[in-house]
């Protein structure tokens, strides 16, 4: 099978070389639609959070929120009253917007900052929203929110929410992923150079883990449609695709100078190469893409979005190390200077194997000391999801989420969302009757979803990494 494929790969090297240049183009195309489709981390339906977080989903009566902090003028200042009841009163005759909170006349604590210099507004789109309508009413909202300050002196406007902070983070993801390669990849070209020692040889790698990537991108935008995925899921794509496709194009080139100096012809020596080191780097790749695999049988989405994004791209580069590179070095074999492969027993790797055997046990004790000593930090690390730690300060999202934080009740705590089979009235009996209790800072107005449906907003006086704010989470479910 080996041979026919490294026989097929040097008759068909055109054809070969414009099938990858087309899905090449097809991954670069696909990569902007893929961000705008990365979400953070929704847990699995096992846990009650997300079976909440689904039921609030289902019945809630409007679609997107886009909040909005005016800060500067205390709450009570005349031109700031106005000019949010103007905005708020434009804002609602908007077509696509549901509804919007007024913070003057609310009794939501969350809506005022604790030194009353800030206000919190609310805009909810309606349901359903086409994508690009919902973008054109976005924005609509935002010009609208930015206007408060032209029409109050002394304020300034922070626009925000979950949706504007995912974009956010998505662009940010793409953007850094994208100058990673831009300065991984002519690194990469130079130090191929130098080991080749010649620019052609060098450039097969380089070609190849264009096409890995940007394979591996196009896969990832299929997966998208089957499974929602993290925007992590970029560096993990970039990092493997890179790494195989370098590692296997470097093994298929090296053999195949190997089998030139040997004497044997182009169309042999690239059938021999596929033959001998493809079936190597497929037995590597099938491992590899195996153990990734196993990531799937988790229930968090994180560990399948890395398990698609890692398979999915290891098979790419698989499939670059057996088609594209025999193809290039069928095509370009004139410029490859041909170099022979150096004594098995003369050479770096052969005289590391001997000082290994000679030292076993203190190469043993040593290198597990350093494996050890590398894996001590994670003892102490901090995990989180996508949330705005992930952004720079300067980004507008990051500012809003902080501007919550520290201006308006609950500090560093994150609100507990009860979602209860009542009416919107018991519950709010239910949750005043909280105020009071440790752990508990505020309760909100509860809302009536549908029939038999209420939820209500607790605001706990702990940040959630706090075993108090764990203990408060506790008593609300079991009460």
């Amino acid at each position: 099978m080996f041979a026919k494929l490294g026989a097929f790969c040097f008759d068909r090297r055109r054809v070969v070389a414009l099938v990858w240049v087309a899905l090449l183009v097809a991954g670069l195309a696909a990569s902007g639609a893929l961000t705008s489709r990365l979400k953070g981390d929704q847990g699995t339906k096992d846990w009650e959070s997300v079976r909440a977080y689904d039921k609030i989903r289902e019945t809630a009566p409007y679609g997107t929120e886009v909040g909005a902090i005016v800060d500067g003028l205390t709450i009570t200042d005349p031109v700031l009253v106005r000019a949010v009841k103007d905005a708020e009163a434009d804002l609602k005759n908007t077509p696509g917007i549901g509804t919007v909170e007024d913070p003057v006349s609310s009794d939501q604590p969350l809506s005022e900052a604790t030194d009353h210099r800030a206000l919190l507004i609310t805009v909810k789109l309606e349901r359903g929203l086409p994508q690009g309508r919902e973008d054109a009413v976005i924005e609509q909202t935002e010009q609208r929110l930015r206007g408060i300050a032209g029409a109050a002196p002394g304020t300034k406007v922070t626009i925000g929410g979950d949706t504007l902070l995912r974009r956010e983070v998505n662009t940010r993801t793409r953007a850094d992923t994208t100058v990673g390669e831009i300065v991984a990849l002519p690194l990469t070209l130079i130090v191929m150079t130098l080991i080749f020692a010649g620019f052609v040889a060098a450039a097969v790698p380089f070609v190849g883990a264009l096409a890995s990537i940007s394979g591996g991108l196009l896969t990832l935008y299929g997966f998208s449609y089957l499974l929602d995925l993290d925007p992590n899921v970029l560096s993990v794509t970039t990092v493997l695709g890179l790494g195989l496709s370098i590692d296997y194009s470097l093994l298929i080139v090296s053999r195949f100078r190997e089998e030139r100096a040997g004497g044997a012809e182009p169309r042999q020596a690239v059938i021999s190469t596929v033959m001998t080191a493809g079936r190597t780097i497929t037995f590597s790749a099938l491992t590899v893409a195996t153990a990734l695999a196993g990531l799937f049988v988790f229930p968090s989405k994180i560990f399948r979005a890395v398990a698609s994004a890692g398979v999915g791209v290891v098979v790419v580069a698989l499939l670059v190390g057996l088609t594209l590179t025999p193809a290039l070095l069928s095509m370009w074999h004139p410029k490859i200077r041909v170099r022979a492969a150096q004594g098995s027993r003369d050479g770096v790797f052969a005289r590391m194997a001997r000082l290994t055997r000679r030292h076993a046990i203190l190469v043993t004790v040593g290198i597990t000391a350093v494996l050890v000593a590398a894996g001590l930090p994670f003892l102490h690390a901090n995990f989180q999801n996508s949330t705005s730690a992930l952004l720079p300060k300067g980004f507008e999202s990051r500012r809003f989420a902080e501007l919550k934080t520290t201006r308006f009740p609950g500090g560093g705590s994150a609100p507990i969302v009860v979602v209860a089979n009542t009416d919107a009235t018991t519950l709010q009996l239910w949750a005043l009757s909280l105020n009071g209790t440790p752990g508990v800072a505020a309760a909100a107005r509860a809302d009536q979803r549908t029939p038999g449906v209420s939820l209500v907003t607790i605001l706990p006086k702990a940040s959630p990494r706090d075993a108090e704010a764990g203990a408060l989470v506790q008593r609300l479910r079991a009460d």
